[in-house]
């Protein structure tokens, strides 16, 4: 698969010209499909959001302990920033759902994907992790999160 960003007239043209070439080179190989649509989130953000995850993974102790996973912690904040969207009468646009397991015997929460987030939701994800990772005294890996760290006063480290 591959996504070719137009994000603006200027660079229009050489990007289209980027995507015929493409289609030319994969038809080759049988039918294609050509998708045209406004992006999600960026991969930029998707980057800044799981690297945010990471440091809180490494510096955060939950209930005693340290060793949650990567995938626990973006487990976690996706939920709660999911909850105080919800709180705010703004709820994500693909929000998670509860559903009961196949046997009927126990309930499943889905939480919300960070894949479907709107660019939107992308930004404010990112910047509920800041403000929970301050709170929590993370320390950011990032010049850019440090930076805001200093801004935000927070000085729990």
């Amino acid at each position: 698969m591959r996504t070719i960003y137009i994000d603006d007239k200027k660079t229009m043209r050489d990007r289209m010209m980027e995507a015929w070439t493409a289609v030319n080179q994969a038809i080759e190989g049988g039918k294609v499909v050509v998708e045209i649509k406004r992006p999600n989130k960026t991969r930029d953000m998707e980057k800044k959001y799981h690297a945010m995850i990471a440091d809180i993974a490494r510096q955060v102790k939950f209930d005693g302990r340290r060793t949650f996973s990567t995938d626990v912690w973006k487990a976690r904040m996706v939920e709660q920033f999911a909850k105080a969207k919800s709180d705010m009468n703004e709820p994500l646009s693909s929000p998670g759902a509860t559903v009961m397991s196949l046997d009927g015997e126990r309930i499943i929460f889905v939480r919300p994907s960070t894949t479907q987030f709107k660019v939107k939701e992308g930004s404010e994800f990112i910047e509920y992790l800041y403000a929970e990772g301050t709170d929590m005294g993370v320390v950011w890996s990032d010049p850019v999160m440090e930076f805001y760290r200093e801004l935000s006063g927070g000085d729990n480290a």
